[in-house]
C-alpha cells in the first residue's frame, strides 16, 4: 500500500477520481439539502424566530412550540368551556373523531355520547322525532331563513323539530358559556404533516352552536318574547367571547361569524319597536364588554409565523413539496416548470425564505396595531399588493437569494396573503354592525321619549349615547337619514366609497366588491316565500 502512494501517477489518478465523484455529487444536488442530523437553517431569532426546542435534525421543532404557545399559559379543564361544549357536540364533531392526542392536550376524556353524532348533520336530527316529508333543498332553505329572520313553527316545522332534538345538547351548551376560558388543540392526522394542515373541526361545530341560539332568538321575536330573544343574543355573545381566546386566524373569523348571529337577533328585536327604554339601556350595558371580540393579532404574532416557518422548513428538507401543499389547499396557481425544478433541487437560500416570512408577519402585525381601521386596511392592502407584484414578477432568477424571494411569494400569497385584508374587512364589518345596532337602540329610546326620530345623530348625544360611532371603513361618522316611516344608517363598506345607501347584491363583496356595497341598517325584510324564491 505504501508503494502505491509513493507513485505520483497513482496519487494523481486518485485525486482525479475524488474530484470526479465530488463534481458528480454537486451536479446531482447531493450537497443542496441537509442530511439527517444537520439543520436546514442554523437556529437564530432573525431566521427561525425561536431557537429551541430542536428536533433530531437540529432544526427548530415548531410543532412542539405551537402546542405550547396555543395554551397561553395553560387552562384548567374544569374551567375550559370546550370540555363542556363537547358533551353536547359529541365525540365526532363534523363527523371526524378527535383522537387520543387531542384529549391528552385538552386534559379531558372523550365524551361518551354517540347519541349526538348527528349534531353536525342537522337534517338527520329530526328524522327520528318527526314524520315530515320535505324536499331536501326546501329543508335547507327553511334553516337558512330561520337563521336570519323571525320564524314560526308553522313556517319552518323542520327547524322546530331540530331544536327539540337539540334540547339535551343545549343543557351542556348553557353550562359551557358561563365558563371563563377556552382552549382548543389542533388535530394533526399525521405528525409528519405541516402544522398548517391541522384540522379545526371544532370551529365549525361552535358556529352551529351559535346558530342554535340564533334560531331560538329569531323564534322568540316572532312570538313577541323580546326578553328571551335578547337573552339568547347574549348567549351567542358569550360563546363568541370565549372563542375569541382561540389562537388561529381561521378560528377568529368563525368568532366574528358567531358574533354576527347575535347582531342579527338584536337588530330584528330593536326594529320591532316593542322594547322599552329601560330594556334597551339594560341590554346595552350588559352587552358592551361582549362586542367586537374577534382579533387575529395573536395569530399574526405567534401561530401564523410558526405555521409558515414550519412549512418552509419541511419543504426545504424535502419532507413535503410545494405541489403537495398546492393540492391540499386547492390552489390553482403554481410556479413555472423551471422554477419548480429549482425549488425541487433545493437551490434556494432557505435562511432568506424564513427571514422573509418573519418580516412579512412583522409588517402585518404593525399594520394591525394601527388605531384607525381605515388606515389599518389601507396599509394591509399595500402589503398584499407588494406580495402580488412579487408573485407575478417574471424576471430571471439568477441567484439562490432571488429564488428564495420568489419562493416566499409563492409560499405566502395563495395560502396566507389572500386573507390578510379580507379578515380585517370582516372584523371591521362586525364593528360597523355593532355600531349600527347601538345607534338603533338609541334611536328607539329617542322615539319612545319624543315620539319621533331625530333629524341627525347628534341629537342623541349625550342623553342616549356619549358620542356618534365612527364608520370603520371611512374614518368618519356613520351616515344617517330619516325615511318616511323609519330611518337608514349605513357605512361606506369595503370599497370605501359613499354609494348613498345602496348595495348591489351581486357577487361576494367580502372578496371583490361589485358596484355599490354600503352596509345598511335596517336590512331589507323578507318573507319565507320571497327568501326561497330568491334563493332558488
Amino acid at each position: 500500500m505504501l508503494t502505491f502512494w509513493k507513485s505520483r501517477s497513482n496519487r494523481a489518478i486518485l485525486a482525479g477520481l475524488f474530484l470526479t465523484v465530488t463534481a458528480f455529487l454537486i451536479a446531482n444536488n447531493f450537497f443542496k439539502r441537509p442530511g439527517k442530523g444537520r439543520p436546514l437553517v442554523k437556529p437564530h431569532e432573525s431566521t427561525t424566530l425561536f431557537t429551541s426546542p430542536l428536533d433530531s435534525n437540529g432544526d427548530v421543532d415548531y410543532l412542539a412550540i405551537y402546542k405550547e404557545k396555543i395554551r397561553r399559559g395553560g387552562v384548567d379543564p374544569d374551567d375550559n368551556a370546550l370540555v363542556y361544549l363537547l358533551k353536547g357536540i359529541g365525540p365526532t364533531p363534523e363527523g371526524r373523531p378527535l383522537g387520543a392526542d387531542f384529549y391528552e392536550q385538552l386534559g379531558s376524556t372523550e365524551p361518551r355520547m354517540a347519541l349526538f353524532d348527528h349534531f353536525y348533520r342537522w337534517k338527520n336530527s329530526f328524522i327520528a322525532t318527526s314524520s315530515l316529508e320535505l324536499d331536501p333543498q326546501d329543508l335547507r332553505l327553511h334553516y337558512d331563513f330561520a337563521n336570519s329572520n323571525p320564524w314560526t313553527t308553522e313556517q319552518a316545522p323542520s327547524v322546530d323539530a331540530y331544536l327539540i332534538a337539540m334540547k339535551p345538547s343545549l343543557v351542556h351548551f348553557d353550562e359551557a358559556i358561563e365558563k371563563t376560558r377556552f382552549f382548543c388543540p389542533g388535530i394533526q392526522p399525521d405528525p409528519n404533516d405541516p402544522i398548517i394542515g391541522m384540522l379545526l373541526p371544532i370551529a365549525q361545530s361552535l358556529r352551529r352552536v351559535g346558530h342554535l341560539y340564533g334560531l331560538m332568538g329569531m323564534r322568540n321575536i316572532a312570538e313577541g318574547d323580546y326578553d328571551s330573544a335578547l337573552a339568547n343574543a347574549m348567549k351567542v355573545r358569550k360563546l363568541a367571547k370565549l372563542m375569541s381566546q382561540s389562537s388561529t386566524e381561521v378560528e377568529q373569523l368563525v368568532t366574528a361569524a358567531i358574533e354576527n348571529i347575535a347582531i342579527d337577533i338584536e337588530q330584528k328585536a330593536v326594529m320591532s319597536n316593542e322594547l322599552s327604554l329601560e330594556k334597551i339601556r339594560a341590554h346595552l350595558d350588559v352587552s358592551e364588554s361582549f362586542k367586537n371580540v374577534a382579533d387575529s393579532t395573536f395569530a399574526f404574532e405567534v401561530t401564523n409565523p410558526i405555521m409558515f416557518l414550519d412549512l418552509a422548513k419541511r419543504i426545504g428538507r424535502g419532507e413535503t413539496t410545494y405541489a403537495e401543499i398546492k393540492l391540499d389547499w386547492g390552489m390553482r396557481s403554481e410556479p413555472g416548470t423551471e422554477l419548480r425544478e429549482q425549488f425541487a433541487a433545493g437551490s434556494v437560500d432557505w435562511e432568506q425564505v424564513m427571514r422573509r416570512v418573519i418580516r412579512y408577519h412583522d409588517d402585518v402585525l404593525a399594520a394591525k396595531k394601527l388605531v384607525s381601521t381605515h388606515e389599518k386596511i389601507a396599509k394591509l392592502k399595500e402589503i398584499r399588493t407588494a406580495l402580488d407584484q412579487e408573485y407575478d414578477d417574471g424576471s430571471v432568477l439568477s441567484s439562490r437569494k432571488a429564488r428564495a424571494d420568489r419562493f416566499f411569494a409563492y409560499l405566502m400569497k395563495p395560502i396566507g396573503g389572500i386573507t390578510v385584508v379580507n379578515s380585517e374587512n370582516t372584523f371591521a364589518k362586525i364593528k360597523v354592525r355593532n355600531s349600527q345596532t347601538y345607534i338603533a337602540f338609541a334611536l328607539a329610546g329617542f322615539k319612545e321619549k319624543y315620539n319621533q326620530y331625530p333629524k341627525s345623530l347628534d341629537e342623541l348625544v349625550p342623553e342616549f349615547v356619549p358620542s356618534v360611532p365612527i364608520d370603520e371603513f371611512s374614518g368618519t361618522v356613520l351616515s344617517y337619514r330619516k325615511t318616511d316611516e323609519s330611518f337608514l344608517i349605513y357605512s361606506v363598506g369595503f370599497n370605501q366609497e359613499d354609494d348613498n345607501g345602496a348595495c348591489d347584491p351581486r357577487g361576494n363583496v367580502w372578496l371583490n366588491p361589485i358596484g355599490a356595497d354600503d352596509i345598511l341598517f335596517p336590512p331589507k325584510e323578507q318573507t319565507l316565500e320571497e327568501f326561497m324564491k330568491q334563493a332558488k
